[in-house]
Order: C-alpha cells, then sequence, then structure tokens
C-alpha cells in the first residue's frame, strides 16, 4: 500500500516534515487521556483461537447469516465480508428503518435455514431493539445466535427471550474500543470467521502496519492525519472518498463514518461523502471542475485486481471500438484521467494506491486510517472517541416515539 498527495509543494513539504517531528509516544499519551487505546493493541495480544472453537460450533449448513446491528456495529462487519465468497448469504438489519426494505428481507427469510449475529456494543441500541422485537419469531427458530457486545445482561436477556435457540453464544467487546473500531475486536475475529475470511491475513497486516509505525519506517498515518488537519485550516470543508470499485465501497462507508463521527465536533473537522466513478464524473463531474475550490478528494486505487476481466470485441461494424480492449484497464484510465484533472483543476487530492484486495492490504489500510483519525484529533484538539452529536440525536428520537 501507498499513500501519495497530490497537493501544492508548501504543504507537501509541510506536512512530510512535521510527520517525522511528531513522537508516536505522545501520540499514544493522547489515546491514553481517553482510555481508549485497547484498539490500538488488542489484536495480536488476546488470543482467537477460542473465539474460532465457538464459531466453529455453529452449524453454517444454513440459508442465510443475519446481522443484525447498525453504525460501527454494521459498517465494519460489511468490510470483511466483502473477501468472503459467502458474502451473498449475508443479510444487514439495522441501517434501514424502511418498512418495505424490512418486509422484503423477512419475506426472504421465510421458510429459510437462519442464523442470527446480533451485534450491540451497548446492548441498548435502539434499532437493535426494534429489530429484535420486528423479527422475534424468525430469532426464536435460529440455528444458532451470536452477540456481540460490552453488556453481558445483554446477552443474558437474549439468552432468556429465546430459549428455544439451543446454540447461544456471547463474545464481548472491551468497552474501551469504540464501535466504529470494532473491525479490530472480537466482532471482527467472530464476523471473518464466519465469513471464511482469512483474518489472520487481516491481523498480519494491522500488526505489519503497526510495528512500522513504532518502528518509523512508514509515517504514512501521519502524514494522512495532518493533510486533514492542515487541509481544514486551509478553509477546506468536504473531502470526497472515492473509488472506481463497488467492493470497495463499504470500506469508504465504514471511513466516512470513522472520520466525521470521531472528529466532527467543536465545529471542526472536514465533512466527509463518499463517490463511485464513472458514475459520478456524469453527475458531480461538472461542479467538481468548475465548482467551489473548498473541497478536496481522496481515491482508493486498487493496482492489482485478479478478479474477471472483460475483453471487447469488434463485433461491430457501426461502432468504434476502443484501441484498449480490457474493460479493467478502461475502468482504470477513466479513474486515473479523473485524478490527473482533479489536480490540474486545484484540488488537493489524495490517492490510496492498494497492491491487491485482500485481507492482508485491508488490514494494512484500515490501520492506517484509524491513526490518521487520532492525529487530525490530536491537533484539533477533540475527543476522537465519543459523540455527543449522535447522542443529541438519539434523545429527541426517544422523546417522539418512546
Amino acid at each position: 500500500m501507498e499513500l501519495e498527495f497530490y497537493y501544492q509543494p508548501r504543504l507537501l513539504r509541510k506536512i512530510k516534515n512535521k510527520a517525522m517531528q511528531i513522537d508516536f509516544k505522545e501520540l499514544f499519551s493522547f489515546m491514553e487521556r481517553y482510555g481508549m487505546v485497547e484498539w490500538y493493541y488488542y489484536l495480536g495480544n488476546k488470543g482467537i483461537k477460542e473465539i474460532e472453537d465457538d464459531v466453529k460450533s455453529f452449524d453454517m449448513n444454513i440459508d442465510y447469516i443475519v446481522c443484525l446491528g447498525t453504525g460501527g456495529s454494521y459498517q465494519g462487519i460489511e468490510v470483511l465480508i466483502q473477501f468472503s465468497e459467502m458474502k451473498d448469504r449475508f443479510l444487514f438489519i439495522g441501517p434501514s428503518l424502511d418498512p418495505w426494505e424490512i418486509n422484503e428481507i423477512k419475506r426472504k427469510l421465510d421458510g429459510k435455514k437462519v442464523g442470527f449475529n446480533i451485534i450491540s456494543k451497548s446492548g441498548s441500541t435502539m434499532e437493535t431493539i426494534f429489530f429484535i422485537n420486528i423479527f422475534h419469531d424468525i430469532i426464536s427458530k435460529a440455528k444458532w445466535i451470536s452477540v456481540i457486545s460490552s453488556n453481558k445482561n445483554f446477552y443474558e436477556s437474549i439468552k432468556e427471550e429465546f430459549s428455544s435457540v439451543k446454540n447461544i453464544k456471547f463474545f464481548e467487546i472491551s468497552k474501551n474500543i469504540g464501535g466504529r473500531f470494532s473491525i479490530v475486536s472480537n466482532m471482527g475475529v467472530v464476523t471473518g470467521f464466519m465469513a471464511k475470511v482469512d483474518y489472520s491475513r487481516f491481523l498480519d497486516g494491522f500488526l505489519d502496519a503497526r510495528k512500522e509505525l513504532e518502528h518509523e519506517d512508514n509515517l504514512s498515518p501521519i502524514e494522512r492525519g495532518l493533510a486533514r488537519y492542515y487541509l481544514f485550516n486551509s478553509d477546506i470543508l468536504l473531502e470526497n472518498l472515492a473509488t472506481n470499485k463497488k467492493k470497495i465501497i463499504p470500506t469508504l462507508k465504514w471511513c466516512k463514518q470513522l472520520l466525521a463521527e470521531s472528529n466532527g465536533k467543536e465545529y471542526k473537522s472536514m465533512f466527509v461523502s463518499v463517490g463511485f466513478y464513472p458514475e459520478d464524473a456524469h453527475s458531480v463531474g461538472q461542479i467538481w471542475k468548475e465548482g467551489p475550490r473548498n473541497v478536496t478528494e481522496t481515491f482508493f486505487i486498487l493496482e492489482n485486481d485478479d478478479s474477471e476481466d472483460i475483453i471487447l470485441e469488434n463485433k461491430s461494424t457501426k461502432f468504434l471500438t476502443p484501441r484498449e480492449k480490457s474493460l479493467s484497464k478502461i475502468n482504470q484510465s477513466f479513474i486515473e484521467a479523473i485524478i490527473e484533472d482533479r489536480f490540474e483543476s486545484g484540488v488537493p487530492t489524495t490517492v490510496y494506491k492498494l497492491r491487491a484486495f485482500t485481507p492482508y492490504e485491508w488490514g494494512r489500510l484500515i490501520f492506517t486510517e484509524m491513526v490518521a483519525v487520532v492525529v487530525e484529533a490530536y491537533f484539533l484538539g477533540v475527543n476522537p472517541f465519543n459523540q455527543p452529536g449522535v447522542e443529541s440525536y438519539k434523545k429527541k428520537v426517544e422523546e417522539r416515539i418512546m
């Protein structure tokens, strides 16, 4: 994985020089101030064999694995299952409260063999409680239930409520790992085993990136955080996270939550959006070219993709066929041209060059974004581990419906 910055030379030098001056111990002390360091060292310090054995007890001869959760409890899982050959068997309940969509899922589950993966760090997430009620009859007939939470009482309540389900397992998330960081907790480990993803390679990538940072062999995580901080202080108000691969979109949604929920406080940090090309080139391409300049864009590009390609053939006599025949290379040419045009248009552009779509490479990427968030928070002077704005809207919802 490489991280490239297409910025004005003066800003780029400022980022590089400042990154070399930062003492990592000071950053770690900053995290300790809030008591939220476990995401950083959890992987590699906790045995995962016991978790693997518990997951193996689940009967996987089922039609669907239903993941019930929202926010960080959902985004991290969707990132991981993109590496799974079983991803079509995973259904997500929680991100949407649209009755039509929920009824579609209920119809899909009718008469099917199902396992439930219920995730709520607090054990009191409103949406999770709603859906336990809505899907009560289906859950009571499940082959198994996994409960991932920091709240043991939540697990006990599930056990009591669904006593007809014989195999119910509890996987505890440390209270010192926030929901948006929980992809590197038991939540990620359990889901990885369920989806038959090689989570050990994800772990290797995360730990290798951590080692390189601590030995100052790779300062990309710090540079990424500094770049966001300096861009915001230069009156940049929006960062668009973009790719040309659908399977990367869940990663960008996870990043959006990580960046916005961690540092969008005290009227600081940039708004975050997600883009997909070339689709968006035909909708917002014009405003990117000639609209306001208080924006930046970060691209997540796969350099090597082993997925299937399509070769264009000269079958038509009326329509021109491009010189390049590989659709994969044409797709890559589109995104490279867009990146070049952004920089020429004066838009600060960041590019993640990802070597391959593998758990190892994603372990490195996840680590980089997490550290970057902490670095930006350190300089902004905000707590990256709470979310008072989210709690505010939840109280207003409760006043209306509870």
